[in-house]
């Protein structure tokens, strides 16, 4: 969305319309197609890190930019590089952090068994 079509002329309020839009559509996917699985979840990173190789100099030209200048290697290697490498890590690990996990049960009810599952709040 374009800040001319808030009715507001203060930057921030614009800014702060945009992501309160952002989040609410993030909630109404969330509520619509509850919890990813992790076929879901392994794609999305996919398509994140693809999307990131594929305009890697579109990003660094653009962080160049924002910085003054700054050489386009210095961009792909401090910022591009680590992000798609973290996204890698993700991937990997991401079965396993995703699993039903015991937990300890609380005072008084040792004989209860405890489990949690690791998913995003709304």
């Amino acid at each position: 969305m374009h800040h001319d079509q808030h009715h507001t002329s203060d930057p921030i309020t614009a800014h702060q319309q945009d992501l309160k839009q952002v989040l609410q559509a993030q909630a109404n996917a969330y509520s619509e197609k509850g919890i990813p699985s992790l076929k879901q979840r392994l794609a999305t990173l996919t398509t994140l890190s693809d999307l990131l190789s594929a305009h890697q100099w579109a990003i660094a030209d653009a962080i160049s930019k924002d910085f003054g200048h700054r050489a386009l290697q210095e961009t792909q290697l401090a910022e591009l590089y680590l992000c798609i490498d973290g996204i890698k890590y993700v991937r990997r690990r991401l079965k396993t952090w995703m699993r039903p996990q015991d937990e300890a049960s609380p005072f008084g009810f040792w004989e209860l068994k405890t489990r949690s599952s690791p998913n995003p709040l709304v």
